[in-house]
C-alpha cells in the first residue's frame, strides 16, 4: 500500500505541473530528460489546434523576451561599427548582427491526413520551417526587417528507434536562406512493420534560436505480424498424431497451405525464400484478411519465418545468453528448454515437430545441401535438421543483452543460436523417429 500511496502522490505532483512552464524550459533546451518524458506524454494527448496554439505561445514569448533584452543603445553603437552601415541599410545591420534568429513552424501536429498506414507501405506528411523578420524593439516601437543575409542553420533530432515502424525524415539537418521564399519544407516518411500506433516527438533545434517539437501520429492497418501471441486467435494444432500444441490460427493455416502444396518434396523448402512480391503480397492479403492462398509454396514457407522472426519477444528469449552461448550438449540444451514457458515452449515444439516432418523428407528436398552449411560443417557436420536449424535459429532468439555485443560476438552468438536449435531438433527428431519405428539415417 506504501507503493500504491508514492504512486499516486506522484501521479498528483505530475498533474499539478505547469506544463508550459516544461515546454518554455524544453524550448530553451533547458530540461532533464525525466521531465522532458513527462512533457512529451502530455503534448502527445492534446488535440493538434491547442499543441499548436501552446507552442506557437511559448515560442511567441520566447522571442519578445530575446528582443527585449537587448539594448539599444548597443545595437546603435555596434551598428554604426558596422563597414557595411548605409543609411536605408541601419536596422537591417542591426537585425542581422543582433537580433535573434527567429523561425516559425505553421504545421507542427502531423496526422498524414488521418490516412491508415499499410503494412510495409509507408506514408508522408510535410511540415516547413519558416525564415522570420527580425523584430527589435527600439525607442519604444517595434521595428521589422527581413533577415537580409541572415541564414539559419537546423538539425533534426528523432526519438528512441521503435522497431515496430521506420520513421525517416528528409533532410535531416540544412540551412533556411533568405529569399522570396525563405522556407524549408521537411519531409517525415513512416513505415510500419506491424499493427502499430506510431507516435511522437521530433526535436528541430535552431542555432541561434530556440527548439520546435513536431508530433506525428498515425494508425497502421491490423496486422498478423509482429505482434504479441496473447492478440491472435488460437487453436489447438497436432503435426504428429497425439502432439498437439496451441499455436496461432495463423500458424495452422499456413502449415496447411504448405503440406497443399507438397511442400515436403520441395527442394529447398523453408532454404529458398521465394518470390519477394508474391511474398509480400501474400502477407499483406493476410492483414487485411482476403488470404485465400498463394501459388508460391516457398513464399507461404517464407512467412512462417517472418512470423518468428517478428514476434515483440522471440520464442527463445527465456533462455540465458550464457546458455545459448555454451550450447555444447543435446542434454544441456534440452534441460535448459524444458524451463521455457507458456506459450513459447507450445510454439517451439509445434515448429520442431513441422522441422521434424520436413527432415524426415530430406531425399526428397534435399534439405541438407552442403552449399548450406559449409561454414558450420567443421564443428557440426553437415546433416538435414543442421540445414533446419541453420535456416531457423536465428529468427528465434534474440536480447537486451544483444545491443551491446561486439561484431564478433553477435557472429557467435548467431552461430550458437543455431546450434542451440540444432540440439533440440536433433532431440526431437530422434524421438519422432523412434516412436514411429524408423531407423535414423
Amino acid at each position: 500500500m506504501v507503493g500504491a500511496d508514492r504512486a499516486a502522490q506522484q501521479d498528483d505532483i505530475i498533474g499539478e505541473r505547469d506544463y508550459e512552464d516544461l515546454l518554455r524550459r524544453a524550448t530553451k533546451g533547458v530540461i532533464g530528460n525525466k521531465e522532458q518524458a513527462i512533457l512529451f506524454a502530455e503534448l502527445m494527448q492534446l488535440p493538434a489546434a491547442d499543441f499548436t496554439i501552446l507552442q506557437s505561445k511559448v515560442q511567441e514569448g520566447i522571442n519578445s523576451s530575446a528582443l527585449f533584452s537587448i539594448d539599444p543603445l548597443s545595437l546603435i553603437a555596434a551598428a554604426l561599427e558596422h563597414p557595411m552601415l548605409k543609411g536605408k541599410h541601419f536596422f537591417d545591420v542591426m537585425s542581422r548582427e543582433k537580433g535573434p534568429t527567429i523561425v516559425d513552424v505553421p504545421k507542427c501536429a502531423l496526422d498524414f491526413d488521418q490516412a491508415v498506414a499499410p503494412i510495409g507501405g509507408e506514408v508522408v506528411d510535410k511540415f516547413s520551417l519558416i525564415l522570420k523578420g527580425m523584430r527589435l524593439f527600439l525607442f519604444r516601437s517595434f521595428l521589422t526587417r527581413n533577415s537580409a543575409g541572415k541564414t539559419a542553420d537546423y538539425r533534426i533530432i528523432l526519438p528512441p528507434k521503435d522497431h515496430r515502424y521506420d520513421l525517416r525524415v528528409l533532410p535531416m539537418q540544412g540551412k533556411i536562406k533568405p529569399g522570396k521564399v525563405p522556407r524549408e519544407d521537411i519531409s517525415v516518411f513512416i513505415s510500419c512493420k506491424t499493427t502499430v500506433h506510431a507516435q511522437g516527438i521530433i526535436t528541430i533545434e535552431i542555432d541561434g534560436g530556440s527548439r520546435f517539437f513536431i508530433r506525428y501520429n498515425v494508425q497502421s492497418e491490423p496486422s498478423q505480424f509482429g505482434i504479441s501471441v496473447d492478440e491472435m486467435t488460437m487453436g489447438d494444432d497436432a503435426i504428429f498424431e497425439g502432439f498437439s500444441y496451441r499455436v496461432p490460427l495463423l500458424l495452422s493455416m499456413l502449415r496447411a497451405q504448405l503440406m497443399e502444396g507438397k511442400a515436403l518434396t520441395e527442394e529447398g523448402i523453408f532454404r529458398v525464400a521465394g518470390d519477394e512480391t508474391e511474398t509480400a503480397s501474400a502477407k499483406s492479403r493476410i492483414n487485411r484478411g482476403v488470404f485465400q492462398g498463394s501459388h508460391d509454396i516457398n513464399a507461404i514457407a517464407n512467412l512462417i519465418k517472418i512470423w518468428f522472426r517478428e514476434l515483440p519477444t522471440p520464442v527463445l528469449s527465456e533462455v540465458p545468453m550464457d546458455v545459448i552461448l555454451n550450447a555444447d550438449s543435446e542434454a544441456k540444451c534440452v534441460q535448459e528448454f524444458e524451463k521455457i514457458g507458456e506459450p513459447n515452449r507450445s510454439l517451439m515444439l509445434w515448429l520442431l515437430d513441422l522441422m521434424s516432418q520436413v527432415a524426415m523428407n530430406e531425399q526428397s528436398n534435399r534439405m541438407n545441401a552442403r552449399s548450406l552449411c559449409t561454414l558450420f560443417q567443421c564443428f557440426l557436420g553437415v546433416s538435414n535438421q543442421f540445414s533446419l536449424a541453420i535456416v531457423m535459429g536465428p529468427n528465434l532468439y534474440h536480447s537486451s543483452e544483444t545491443r551491446q555485443l561486439s561484431a564478433m560476438e553477435a557472429l557467435r552468438l548467431s552461430q550458437q543460436t543455431v546450434s542451440f536449435v540444432f540440439h533440440l531438433l536433433n532431440h526431437r527428431l530422434r524421438f519422432h523417429r523412434e516412436r514411429m519405428g524408423l531407423v535414423q539415417n
